[in-house]
């Protein structure tokens, strides 16, 4: 195999944007989930589904919880059964707009199939 996933690039790019996600030090978490929902690494949901329930401040701005909208987004299409374990944990988060963002995703799961690493 000679392209990104043969050389070990892909988890080393995973393992970096994971760090980054998990940092409170900067600003750029949403550029860090839209790396890992294109990568679709399996190694990214347990700190997606931490992330999308993590209040930032420089983020207080936002009413309509965008980072998590884009970490629920990514860990559907991750697509792998604990992925969605997650979004079904999410689901049932005291967070309602997060709660109702993994619903959404999961209710719309099947019709999605086409976005999924599977």
């Amino acid at each position: 195999m000679n392209d990104a996933y043969g050389v070990g690039l892909h988890q080393a790019m995973s393992a970096a944007m994971i760090e980054l996600v998990e940092s409170p030090w900067h600003t750029r978490h949403e550029d860090a989930v839209h790396a890992l929902q294109q990568l679709r690494s399996p190694d990214a949901i347990d700190a997606l589904e931490r992330l999308a329930t993590t209040e930032h401040d420089y983020l207080g701005y936002d009413e309509f919880k965008g980072l998590a909208r884009k970490c629920i987004w990514a860990l559907a299409d991750i697509g792998k059964p604990a992925a969605r374990a997650a979004l079904t944990r999410l689901a049932e988060s005291p967070d309602s707009q997060a709660s109702a963002y993994a619903r959404r995703r999961l209710a719309r799961w099947d019709v999605e199939l086409g976005r999924k690493l599977t």
